[in-house]
């Protein structure tokens, strides 16, 4: 399947009664997903449970007891970066499993772009943040970042 142009993060207020809570991006596996709650990762199969894993469009979580009211509940995806898959010569060479392999990759690259993944000699912020782009070395030449 073609893998649309997504950010792989969902956001959600919590009002202390919802259990269940949307996300709108591809998931090849259940085990991909990141559910944290006011900066806490929860447990798959502990905290909660996933369904829509490899639909297009998204899926949704349910949480076994719904988080406080005013909370964070951040969903982002975590692709597995991993290659499962030995092809052999002159064995079969499904579209499926290429597809497979190569939608793994672009879904981790998404990651890296919205943030989600760690990237060596970057600087990061929070799953679900952005900042603006640092100036030019010739501007920022002799300064000091700094955040308040």
């Amino acid at each position: 399947m073609a893998v649309t142009n997504k950010v792989p993060v969902k956001s959600h207020v919590a009002n202390g009664l919802s259990t269940l809570f949307a996300f709108d991006f591809l998931l090849l596996d259940d085990a991909d997903l990141v559910v944290e709650v006011d900066g806490t990762p929860r447990t798959l199969g502990t905290h909660y449970t996933v369904a829509g894993v490899g639909n297009p469009s998204g899926g949704d979580i349910t949480f076994g007891a719904a988080p406080t009211n005013g909370a964070t509940v951040i969903i982002y995806r975590l692709t597995a970066l991993e290659r499962a898959t030995d092809y052999q010569d002159n064995g079969d060479l499904l579209a499926e499993t290429i597809n497979d392999d190569f939608d793994r990759i672009w879904l981790a690259m998404q990651e890296l772009l919205a943030g989600t993944r760690n990237a060596p000699n970057v600087l990061r912020v929070a799953a679900g943040e952005t900042i603006d782009a640092f100036p030019s070395v010739d501007t920022r030449s002799g300064r000091v970042a700094g955040f308040d």
